[in-house]
């Protein structure tokens, strides 16, 4: 009967850890998301004059994002000829697709973030993105830029860009850049397994070195 018991307590316990902790609980890709191979794809459409460093180990953050993802990339495309960041980009890793989903719709990077309006003739939808928001606006400033900013979730993945809608680069042009990406990450997904384990960083890094920590 001791023995009984003692099976049963250890039952109670397990199912206790695994209420209390699954949330803990990551996933990991095999491969990893191949972060500058996406950035290349995007870059492939953009202005001639917008340009990306590749991203590099210490470009990725672990600890320190704010999102408290598993790991996040901020890269922006700078125009050569003035020097200013064009298309900015976000990619977090959540530990699932429901970690993601949740910080979607309550976090730094979720669809509150995102300043303006839907544009009128506004058509486009990815076609397999699991979450989309898109906003635009005009800067209050005279003969300033209008700016639109987009979110979109692919499974545990939540990307977030911002862009200047600027005479060589318009809001179709920016709805061309969320299809490549959407394409993309679909395919990236199609070849990709799911399973338990550590979040592994992204591939294809430019250089092997120390993430970011604090």
């Amino acid at each position: 009967m001791k023995v009984h018991h003692y099976q049963i307590s250890c039952l109670w316990l397990t199912v206790a850890v695994l209420l209390l902790g699954g949330c803990a609980w990551s996933t990991q890709r095999e491969p990893e998301l191949p972060i500058n191979s996406l950035l290349q794809t995007q870059a492939e459409m953009l202005p001639s004059n917008w340009s990306f460093v590749p991203v590099a180990s210490r470009d990725v953050f672990t600890d320190t994002d704010i999102t408290l993802g598993q790991w996040a990339v901020i890269k922006s495309f700078q125009d050569q000829n003035s020097g200013k960041g064009m298309l900015i980009m976000e990619l977090h890793a959540f530990a699932s697709a429901s970690d993601a989903q949740l910080k979607f719709t309550t976090s730094v990077i979720g669809p509150q973030v995102l300043v303006g309006v839907i544009p009128d003739n506004w058509i486009y939808q990815p076609a397999h993105a699991d979450q989309f928001e898109i906003r635009c606006q005009q800067s209050m400033r005279q003969n300033s830029p209008e700016w639109c900013g987009a979110i979109l979730r692919y499974a545990e993945y939540v990307i977030s860009m911002k862009t200047p809608i600027v005479e060589h680069f318009t809001v179709d042009d920016f709805a061309h850049l969320l299809e490549i990406t959407d394409q993309a990450m679909t395919d990236f997904l199609g070849r990709s397994v799911l399973k338990p384990g550590r979040r592994s960083l992204p591939s294809d890094l430019e250089m092997q070195e120390s993430p970011q920590t604090e």
